[in-house]
């Protein structure tokens, strides 16, 4: 049994029921009965009849005489705000938010000073520690408390993960509103044309909008941007860190791995990627090599380039055994099977009007970048990973070079979708301190086991522990997950009274009791308009979500962003206010 189907009784507080009755008292003692006087034609002189005080003594006693002037008093003083108390309740009740027995667990859950890092002024302080100003929000705005109606937020150094099960919302909920008020750069992956349709009109009012859409989710046909894997390989190592990419979104999480073929054909996409990079060829150079295993240019290249012990590494693999060299490259092979599609090579390679996307500039500015990709066959999954992972370099290195250690401007990423089009493997190992650098990842999944098949039990744990923020957005089934999450709220004590009869007669005792707040049956029945907040440093917490299309301001502004500026309404400016003050941030650090 949980705090939602055990009848609690909730008795008043003596607290209350003496304002309760010291009110009343009030209202009868200062309008009531001098009213019913009034109306009674008593005209009393304090001087000589006495206080009221006297002249109720008087009533009580016999001495005066109550009329119908007095009970017409007490109805119209006591009754009538009586009766608007219950009105406004009823109205309230009908046009409020709706109310959901998951409700009832609200009190027994965090709030006060028991969730206070998500609370609006303790945000608020931390943005100003953190030079973030001029933002519509004080943090990043996640939803309204069940038990007050506080709204609850996310300060700009803290990542997250959510839990949202198929269908629950996690795009109009989350997704979308972050996108909508972000203060800085913003990152989105999402195998859906959602994000971009509702947000890209409001973001182009801040900075430019890229949109890297290789599979035409969008109806994006010809592409006016390109992104070249290989721009920031200087060295072997970052060849290596690239080719790793490709093998982790390509590998079969069933598949068994061989000992020699697997790490055989990493480094042989290593060394040809490294060599192309060397000469300033891009990505469909390397699926050339690779299909023509005695081609000898990637060997010239590296001895051209000096490094004449990576090019005798691809000397020797071009050198073995017929059958050994087919495995090596046939297994190099799979790493970039994604790159036999032309439609994709089109946005990794230079082209008539295409902008080569550049990183570093991006991590400096306020634009939006949307990386969509679907799963399955023709999947663009592996460079959506690779430029998610480039723009987190580039953040990386421009938040070193800030006395702070962290961006001046906080890069927001989206991972919508990231368990099928975004796997990157070194993710969880980089969570814990993504958010002192000014880098805020918040990775949307649909079940917990989702997260676990790409990066293994040890390293979703390690990601959902190191997340500042923990969300649970309902439509999980998973015992395992639910049981943990059954914990993780916690339970409340009852008292139940006991009656044994014995020789004296009836003696009656009180036990208490401990109960799960929400068992794993109401967790896995979370409605869609609640979910449950887990922070760090604070209990966990109830909270009503805030859908874009339910915010007057924000449904105003995606309205008119496709107006000219004449058209557009001041008040729809949401993410604009940000603009001047990245502006005199980027002055200050050019002083």
């Amino acid at each position: 049994m949980s705090a939602l189907n055990r009848n609690h009784k909730a008795p008043a507080t003596p607290a209350i029921v003496f304002l309760v009755v010291v009110g009343a008292l009030a209202v009868f003692f200062f309008g009531a009965f001098p009213a019913g006087e009034a109306a009674a034609g008593k005209r009393y002189e304090w001087t000589d009849a006495g206080t009221t005080l006297d002249r109720l003594t008087s009533l009580i006693l016999g001495r005066e005489v109550w009329t119908g002037a007095h009970t017409w008093a007490v109805l119209v003083w006591i009754g009538i705000p009586l009766l608007a108390v219950i009105l406004f309740s009823a109205v309230l009740r009908l046009t409020g938010p709706k109310r959901r027995e998951i409700d009832k667990a609200a009190r027994f859950m965090g709030r006060g000073r028991q969730i206070e890092p998500l609370r609006k002024h303790s945000v608020k302080k931390k943005a100003k520690d953190l030079g973030v100003t001029g933002t519509l929000h004080p943090g990043i705005l996640l939803a309204r408390l069940v038990a007050g109606g506080e709204r609850l937020y996310q300060s700009f150094e803290d990542t997250c993960v959510d839990i949202w099960g198929s269908r629950a919302g996690k795009s109009s909920t989350r997704a979308i509103p972050v996108i909508l008020t972000a203060v800085g750069p913003v990152l989105a992956t999402s195998n859906k044309p959602d994000l971009v349709n509702v947000c890209s009109k409001v973001r182009a009012s801040v900075g430019k909008v890229w949109l890297f859409d290789p599979q035409g989710i969008c109806g994006a046909r010809e592409p006016k941007v390109f992104f070249n894997p290989l721009a920031s390989v200087t060295t072997i190592e970052d060849a290596r860190d690239v080719a790793r990419i490709f093998e982790e979104t390509t590998a079969d999480a069933d598949a068994k791995k061989d000992a020699f073929f697997n790490p055989a054909g990493l480094t042989l996409v290593t060394d040809l990627m490294f060599a192309a990079a060397l000469a300033g060829r891009h990505m469909d150079q390397i699926f050339n090599w690779i299909n023509r295993p005695n081609d000898d240019e990637p060997v010239q290249l590296l001895m051209e380039h000096g490094h004449a012990s990576i090019a005798g590494r691809v000397k020797e693999t071009q050198g073995l055994t017929e059958k050994t060299r087919g495995g090596v490259y046939k297994e190099a092979a799979r790493m970039v099977q994604f790159l036999e599609s032309a439609g994709l090579i089109q946005w990794i390679t230079p082209g008539q009007g295409r902008i080569e996307f550049d990183p570093a500039q991006f991590v400096t500015s306020t634009e939006t970048l949307f990386l969509l990709s679907q799963e399955g066959s023709g999947s663009a999954g592996p460079i959506i990973a690779a430029l998610t992972k480039a723009v987190f370099d580039a953040g990386e290195t421009e938040a070193a070079r800030h006395s702070t250690g962290r961006l001046q401007v906080p890069l927001l990423a989206v991972l919508d979708e990231a368990a099928n089009i975004c796997r990157i493997r070194t993710l969880p190992d980089k969570y814990s301190h993504y958010g002192s650098k000014g880098i805020l990842p918040m990775v949307l999944l649909q079940s917990y086991e989702q997260g676990e098949e790409v990066w293994g039990e040890y390293g979703m744990a390690k990601m959902w522990s190191a997340a500042n923020v923990r969300i649970y957005g309902g439509n999980a089934v998973s015992r395992k997950f639910l049981g943990d999450l059954e914990q993780l709220v916690g339970e409340y004590v009852y008292r139940e009274s006991e009656t044994s009869y014995g020789a004296n007669g009836a003696t009656k005792s009180w036990r208490s009791h401990t109960e799960s707040i929400l068992s794993i049956a109401d967790l896995a029945s979370v409605p869609g308009d609640r979910m449950i907040i887990l922070a760090g440093q604070s209990r966990a917490t109830l909270a009503r979500t805030l859908p874009w299309h339910k915010d007057r301001k924000l449904r105003r502004a995606v309205k008119d962003a496709g107006k000219g500026p004449k058209n557009r309404k001041p008040t729809v400016q949401v993410t604009a206010r940000f603009a001047g003050a990245a502006r005199v941030l980027k002055r200050k650090e050019s002083l």
